[in-house]
């Protein structure tokens, strides 16, 4: 059996290291792409220093922000197939079932139905709109989407918030340099007050700051 020399134990000590530290990046990355409030407690546990909180938060944010706004048409198209499908398969039938009834006659031999359409009178069915929805429909009104964009990082998430900003700014690249500034902001403050506060996790930094 061929012993290891010492270089070679060092060298894959550094590779170790190596691969263990991209694992940390991407997991970073990949957090901060969806729950951007989760990406800088998730990189001071790593031990990454500020700079590398700041950008490899905002960096996944960003990615996140790209990925949902070049492919929201694409998604549009899909929940669109998706809601025909469903109404197709389940509101048509009883749409039918509701308008008209079924004949009854007791006669012997064919018998000629015909049936005329009557408007029903019922009121279409209205919207149902969630709390969170009339908060971001409140927020939309009032700021624009300059609020949409603040509050995605930390509250509505990047798909979310960059999906209903897509759906609501045509303008591709102003909802992205609307969104960048908002990752920028929030992993700046962030970081800095974790850096300050020297903690690890959003319950510490709430129990430091409200002491």
């Amino acid at each position: 059996m061929q012993a290891i020399s010492p270089s070679d134990k060092k060298c894959n000590r550094f590779f170790a290291g190596e691969v263990e530290y991209l694992i940390k990046v991407l997991t970073v990355l990949f957090v901060s792409s969806f729950k951007f409030a989760g990406g800088p407690p998730l990189a001071y546990a790593y031990n990454f220093s500020y700079a590398e909180t700041i950008v490899l938060t905002v960096s996944g944010g960003l990615g996140g922000v790209l990925l949902v706004s070049y492919y929201t048409p694409f998604l549009m198209r899909i929940w669109s197939s998706l809601l025909v499908f469903w109404k197709g398969l389940f509101a048509k039938k009883k749409e039918r079932s509701s308008l008209f009834s079924k004949p009854l006659v007791d006669v012997d031999g064919p018998v000629d139905v015909r049936y005329t359409y009557v408007p029903s009178g019922q009121e279409e069915e209205k919207k149902v709109f969630t709390k969170k929805s009339r908060r971001i429909v409140r927020i939309w009104k009032k700021y624009g989407l300059i609020g949409i964009a603040i509050l995605t990082p930390i509250l509505l998430s990047i798909p979310v918030g960059t999906f209903i900003a897509s759906r609501l700014v045509p303008q591709r690249r102003t909802v992205i340099l609307y969104m960048l500034f908002a990752l920028v902001f929030w992993s700046v403050l962030l970081s800095s007050l974790f850096e300050l506060y020297q903690v690890m996790t959003l319950t510490q930094l709430e129990q430091a700051f409200f002491q």
